[in-house]
């Protein structure tokens, strides 16, 4: 049942053209109103991530024990998680949610619905090209009975280093386990590599640091040639079916990117007119700023202030209020005489502001010139 209910989640478009639901910011504390300006959820969580792409938001606390909740702003179909990760990780062309709920945690298949169930705790997932997985996993560390002499004293022992264990799947359904590392990294330790078509005139073997792919698709569907696999204090660098090529070994104040660089180059010097970049992931690009003349305009006119929407090129009556108010670009924020404060936005589509009408009084909104 649950995963038709995750597909339900992820479709607002089957029977609905137009959103129906619409986040807002009380206090910090973000909810959720109807077009009607219902309030559906009290403002009672902390952080709010919209995902536009799929029309859902997941809403969530820091403290305490209240779940999850990821919302559909189309449907208003509503589902309860102890932790979920949205497109987490790719898989056979299909984008896995992370789900942790009632001390399970599981793969979701955003579209299929398909569940891949953990039987060990996993920190983090991340694509390694088209053709691999890591995993970052949670191992249970064996406690041995501390030693005692004849007299009842603990003998002192060797310390040991905890380790973090690593598992490189195959990227299939079936996850299948094909390396194991326990290595003393917090990071994840891979970095894949790709060979390349030199595109100078030259046949100078280059490697390409800063080579951008996007965080996403391009990455996921790209295939690599070496990975290397950062150690306690050295490197291996591995080819694509994970057979171990070389161990690399820092000297005195080497850098261990530059030591990885230079072994990587080796290994096409003798193949004319072909680079090595090693890929990496991409960071979103800054929002654009919109040019050209407000999409609000507030106006004060004899304590009053005054709101109005552009259309059209032209300016039109949104609401009045007594109560503060100030914007950026079609986002709203109201203080009352008490310094609450409410944060909600202007649908850019039919130029409405979605307001809960609890809060209409509180912050003496008018929609009456």
């Amino acid at each position: 049942m649950k995963k038709y209910l995750f597909i339900v989640l992820l479709l607002p478009f089957v029977a609905f053209s137009q959103q129906k639901y619409f986040t807002y910011q009380y206090n910090s504390l973000y909810g959720i109103t109807d077009a009607n300006g219902t309030n559906v959820i009290d403002a009672q969580y902390e952080d709010l991530n919209n995902r536009e792409s799929d029309s859902l938001v997941i809403l969530k606390n820091y403290e305490g024990e209240r779940k999850t909740l990821v919302f559909n702003l189309f449907t208003g179909v509503k589902k309860e998680y102890d932790k979920i990760v949205m497109n987490d990780t790719y898989i056979q062309n299909e984008f896995f949610s992370l789900i942790e709920n009632d001390k399970k945690q599981y793969l979701l298949g955003q579209k299929s619905g398909f569940v891949i169930q953990f039987k060990e705790y996993h920190y983090q997932l991340r694509n390694l090209g088209s053709d691999y997985i890591a995993a970052k996993i949670k191992k249970q560390k064996i406690i041995k009975p501390v030693p005692k002499d004849n007299n009842g004293n603990e003998i002192p022992q060797i310390r040991t280093i905890d380790k973090d264990y690593y598992y490189i799947y195959k990227n299939d359904r079936k996850l299948t386990i094909i390396k194991e590392f326990a290595l003393q990294n917090s990071l994840m330790p891979f970095e894949i590599y790709k060979e390349k078509p030199l595109e100078k005139t030259d046949n100078i073997v280059l490697i390409a640091e800063n080579h951008i792919i996007d965080l996403r698709m391009d990455f996921v569907n790209e295939k690599f040639d070496y990975v290397s696999v950062r150690k306690d204090d050295y490197w291996e660098l591995y080819d694509k079916k994970w057979t171990l090529i070389k161990k690399m070994y820092p000297k005195g104040d080497d850098d261990m990117q530059d030591v990885v660089t230079k072994a990587v180059q080796g290994f096409v010097k003798g193949k004319k007119n072909v680079i090595v970049e090693r890929l990496s992931r991409d960071t979103p690009p800054n929002m654009a700023t919109v040019e050209g003349r407000d999409f609000l305009k507030i106006e004060a006119k004899n304590d009053v202030n005054f709101v109005s929407c552009l259309k059209n090129d032209n300016y039109f009556f949104l609401f009045k209020t007594t109560s503060k108010v100030s914007s950026s670009y079609n986002r709203l924020t109201f203080e009352d005489a008490k310094n609450n404060k409410m944060v909600l936005d202007v649908d850019e589509s039919n130029f409405k502001m979605h307001l809960p009408t609890q809060y209409q009084e509180q912050f003496k909104i008018s929609f009456e010139k």
